[in-house]
């Protein structure tokens, strides 16, 4: 139907009526079209190299002296076939022929703090954004088939869904609306990733919490917490073949973030079953819970699940971020809507291109429930006082709007969990310090809190 639509001519006004993410590469009748959805949730990269032209969804090689390799940015583009063999590559940005989709690319607000009671308004933003979250997850979950490759795939044993799970209040959240789209026979699997020793940093200890309270209140559902056990040798032997993939994002921090994403997205690891107290004072103030007991049910298990649910966007959208608490003590509102614009209007660059590849390699498509475009307009359109409440302590007023839902599910201790960025969670960033620099405060020193290049470290000897 779409390629029918687009024989039409009408490539712009076509493309413009999609919703979702995509990217596509398009030659009809001497004209080259390409470009990414309004959000550039899909990788598309373009290399330059004199008067050459590349459009991939991957960059296999690296860029040589005078050619360049960037994210294509969000939107539609065309040009002449014939021009760019003469050596000419010049191309026209075509405009989204959708107001909404103008609306999101820009991602001004208009309605910084709403009217009336805080609490009030914040109540019944809670509930819409639950059903729109909740139709977003659906809708992803409606239209996966298992590859038929998998011949001994058993939808009553094996998930077609896997949850990239920290036990956060993104992850967790997914989690929960997951199990209430799924018939009852399926199970979800919960990947969780560490690269401490002993299993215990902050995101294995808040993912197995969350995964106790998720089983305590749905008891039927048959949940499947995979424990990938990283180490940062893992991420050293495998570095040219994880530079490929982030290319052209070189960073130490993107290693990490990328790295740590590329191991446990391939759902390999322990399956285990927890032992966790359910008092709720337990995890009081969203602090990281105690380590617990656990037995090991397969020693290795490897996921057949081909969807890995993300929680990207959801800092970005709805306040998650230190900085945003910051920007607001400083400047009021007015200052938190321009960090969130700034935020929501580089997602694309920072993270969906680098994380899409990540994940496409091991065979996975990554879908992200917070990136769907009617959760975008809600939050765009909402007062941010009915988002956030940064008079509240972290593990509160962050993500207020979130966390009321969780608790509309009945999840209230991952409702009070404290936000840690992931190469933090996992304890990566401290174990590649340590390999690399000997120490968290000798990377810090050398670099000066910046983003260093991965490529161009050595290990420590």
């Amino acid at each position: 139907q779409l390629f029918e639509a687009l024989g039409s001519g009408e490539v712009a006004a076509v493309m413009s009526r999609l919703r979702g993410p995509w990217a596509f590469i398009y030659y009809d009748c001497g004209v080259l079209w390409w470009g990414r959805d309004v959000m550039g949730r899909k990788s598309l990269l373009m290399v330059r190299e004199g008067s050459g032209l590349v459009l991939t969804s991957v960059s296999q090689v690296a860029p040589s002296k005078g050619s360049m390799c960037v994210e294509v940015v969000p939107g539609l583009y065309r040009a002449s076939l014939e021009d760019i063999i003469r050596g000419d590559p010049a191309f026209i940005r075509v405009a989204w022929e959708d107001e909404v989709l103008a609306a999101l690319a820009d991602y001004g607000r208009t309605n910084v703090v709403g009217e009336g009671d805080g609490r009030a308004l914040a109540a019944g933003a809670s509930q819409q954004l639950l059903g729109l979250l909740s139709e977003a997850v659906a809708k992803r979950c409606a239209t996966t088939n298992h590859p038929s490759i998998d011949s001994d795939f058993s939808s009553e044993k094996d998930a077609r869904f896997m949850v990239l799970f920290s036990g956060g209040v993104d992850s967790t959240l997914i989690a929960g609306l997951l199990h209430k789209a799924l018939p009852a026979h399926e199970p979800i699997e919960l990947c969780s990733i560490c690269f401490t020793a002993d299993g215990t940093s902050p995101d294995r200890l808040g993912a197995l919490d969350a995964y106790e309270e998720l089983k305590s209140l749905f008891p039927d559902r048959r949940w499947k917490f995979i424990a990938v056990e990283g180490t940062y040798g893992d991420l050293r032997s495998q570095k040219d073949k994880v530079m490929t993939l982030l290319r052209p994002h070189d960073s130490v921090m993107d290693f990490n973030i990328g790295g740590a994403l590329w191991l446990a997205s391939a759902g390999v690891g322990r399956l285990i079953d927890v032992c966790l107290p359910t008092d709720d004072n337990g995890a009081e103030g969203g602090q990281v819970p105690a380590a617990p007991s656990f037995r090991v049910v397969e020693d290795r298990f490897v996921s057949k699940a081909r969807v890995v649910f993300l929680g990207h966007g959801a800092d970005e959208l709805f306040g998650g971020y230190s900085r945003h608490r910051t920007r607001f003590t400083k400047g009021g509102w007015p200052a938190l809507s321009e960090e969130i614009q700034l935020d929501v209007r580089r997602i694309w660059e920072r993270n969906f291109g680098r994380d899409d590849r990540v994940v496409s390699d091991r065979g996975k498509e990554g879908r992200l429930p917070f990136m769907d475009e009617r959760v975008i307009h809600f939050a765009l359109t909402s007062p941010l006082s009915s988002l956030v409440d940064f008079s509240q302590p972290a593990g509160v007023g962050d993500k207020r709007i979130l966390r009321a839902c969780l608790r509309a599910l009945g999840l209230e201790r991952a409702s009070r969990r404290v936000k840690r960025a992931m190469q933090f969670g996992t304890r990566l960033a401290k174990v590649s310090n340590e390999a690399m620099f000997g120490s968290n405060t000798q990377a810090n020193r050398r670099h000066g809190g910046g983003r260093a290049r991965a490529g161009h470290e050595s290990d420590r000897k």
